[in-house]
């Protein structure tokens, strides 16, 4: 937690410097940091003070101060007037950590919480400044008022940062109407902020192993030397070093025989044992499936402590933005590495291999629901497809709309293609194009609607032999499932809708519209680091190089 040390040693001040005196406040955050606790009861860490606070830091006197320009230790946290008026305006201008007898209880554990954010990937110094060193008494009412207004600055950056993301484009609550939940006359402000944080075992994962990383437990990865390709039959000394990091990464179980010594008769040759756990390292990182130790293996297995780090604060950042887990019942498919998960509650019901969206067609990173089922579906084409990849052709023939089985429609009429102008620069606003309800069209034979308004969906298809591939970006957005029939049963679960009775609704060529019990949540996720069931850190492909960005604004 470095830069929870930096703040504590900006508190304290420079030993060295013939410094005597640490605030109480200091002393408090210190303590709590070191010992790497994070008090969520009220900590009454200032003795109270007496008097009571005069209207000097009260209502008017906050209406007044947020009348003009705030001063530049406020605007340190990245939050505008604009914001603090609205909330204080929420609470009559009534300060958030002033009460009549001097600072809330609470006010030093809400500090030390927001000191511990470097738990969460964030950095405590966005929610510091060097005039919180030393809290005012009541004899200075003034004083009191700004500070006030710094701590209430720097809980409304946190609590949004804990929820939104610190880098949301498109955050889910503004600071202030998130803070506007928190009851200061019944509630703990630090349990409060806490319970802003993802509600999620990847997150709760990832965690953990940001925690074994700074504290320098986890173990260390061998990286593998220049050398050969590495694969079944393979004799060269950097064979060792393949053992002995798939030994770490939980892959390989060595023996007496490879135990990864230099002095090991079969430590150098890639054995069948070796060969399969080398498959399987491939399989949970999203690589080639092949057995060989190549480039992109290599790369990966030699990752460094910093890359590996910048990742995990990456995927942190990623799951806040993520609405929160509301239903028992949830699908998560990770663009990533192209696979889907559903579940329920934290047990994994499903998994299968899916297609997303190629890197020019990206699939949206939202958080969604499975609101029904639609069988045997008709596809309306979306614009953006019409004109990619079917108007030249139905400018060279119209007669590729009959040969490729569309309807035109104009007007919500059903026309002939010989009867539209094609070469309208505005055709793809003025006719629709739609394929008739069937088993085998693109959709294949049930769609899983969402809610979104980008046409977004989950969808079987008849290009099953894309799930083979290992690199599974094809799409044009949507999302492909391998497993349709396993995802129907599951989502409808509770209703009389059975195994035969979903196949037979798969291929009656009628749409039918099932919906679930309930809304079923789904997160199209971007995750490429994430925990496994046996809490190993799994690093997969950036598929639409998204990382490198992130990790430079979070590091």
């Amino acid at each position: 937690m470095p830069m929870v040390f930096a703040s504590i040693r900006r508190l304290v001040g420079d030993p060295s410097a013939g410094a005597r005196h640490i605030s109480g406040l200091a002393t408090c955050l210190g303590l709590s940091c070191c010992l790497g606790l994070v008090p969520l009861q009220t900590a009454p860490a200032i003795p109270p003070q007496a008097g009571y606070i005069s209207e000097l830091a009260g209502p008017q006197a906050l209406r007044a101060v947020l009348s003009t320009a705030l001063t530049a230790d406020l605007r340190t946290f990245g939050v505008d007037r604009d914001d603090l008026e609205r909330f204080y305006a929420q609470r009559d201008f009534a300060p958030l950590f002033i009460t009549d007898s001097g600072w809330r209880p609470d006010t030093i554990s809400t500090l030390t919480l927001m000191q511990a954010a470097g738990a969460h990937g964030l950095k405590p110094a966005n929610y510091w400044d060097e005039g919180l060193a030393d809290l005012a008494g009541v004899e200075e009412p003034g004083r009191m008022l700004h500070q006030d207004l710094m701590l209430t600055a720097a809980t409304l950056r946190y609590a949004s940062d804990i929820y939104n993301g610190r880098f949301a484009k498109s955050p889910k609550q503004d600071p202030a109407s998130l803070l506007a939940g928190f009851d200061d006359g019944s509630e703990d402000l630090p349990a409060f902020l806490a319970a802003l944080a993802p509600n999620k075992p990847e997150y709760r994962g990832l965690q953990a192993v940001l925690a074994s990383m700074r504290q320098g437990s986890a173990l260390p990865l061998l990286g593998i030397g220049e050398g050969p390709l590495l694969s079944l039959g393979t004799r060269d000394p950097t064979v060792v070093q393949l053992r002995l990091h798939l030994a770490a990464t939980g892959d390989l179980q060595l023996d007496s025989t490879h135990d990864g010594g230099s002095t090991g008769v079969e430590a150098d040759r890639f054995d069948a044992a070796l060969d399969t756990a080398v498959r399987a390292y491939q399989a949970r990182h999203g690589l080639v499936v092949d057995g060989i130790i190549g480039r992109k293996s290599k790369a990966r297995m030699n990752a460094s402590p910093e890359d590996r780090l910048g990742l995990v604060l990456a995927n942190l950042e990623r799951l806040r933005w993520e609405e929160r887990l509301i239903s028992h019942k949830h699908v998560r498919v990770n663009i990533a590495n192209f696979q889907l998960v559903a579940r329920e509650g934290e047990e994994d019901r499903l998994s299968m291999p899916v297609v997303v969206g190629r890197n020019s067609r990206r699939t949206p990173v939202i958080s969604d629901q499975i609101v029904s089922l639609k069988f045997s579906p008709d596809w309306t084409v979306p614009r953006s497809i019409f004109e990619k990849d079917y108007l030249s052709s139905l400018r060279a023939d119209p007669g590729f709309a009959i040969v490729e089985g569309f309807e035109v429609y104009k007007d919500g009429a059903l026309i002939s293609p010989y009867r539209v102008q094609w070469h309208d620069p505005r055709i793809s606003r003025k006719v629709t194009l739609r394929k008739p309800p069937s088993s085998y069209g693109p959709l294949g034979g049930v769609r899983f609607s969402l809610t979104n308004d980008m046409a977004i969906f989950l969808h079987d298809t008849p290009s099953t032999n894309l799930f083979d591939l290992s690199q599974r970006a094809h799409s044009s957005g949507c999302v492909r499932v391998a497993e349709p029939e396993a995802l129907a049963a599951y989502l409808l679960e509770g209703t009389n809708w059975d195994d035969q009775r979903i196949s037979r609704a798969m291929l009656a060529g009628s749409i039918q519209i099932v919906k679930p019990v309930e809304p079923v949540q789904v997160f199209l996720s971007y995750m490429t680091a994430f925990v496994d069931a046996y809490g190993r850190l799994q690093l997969v492909s950036d598929p639409y190089d998204l990382d490198e960005a992130l990790i430079s604004r979070l590091m």
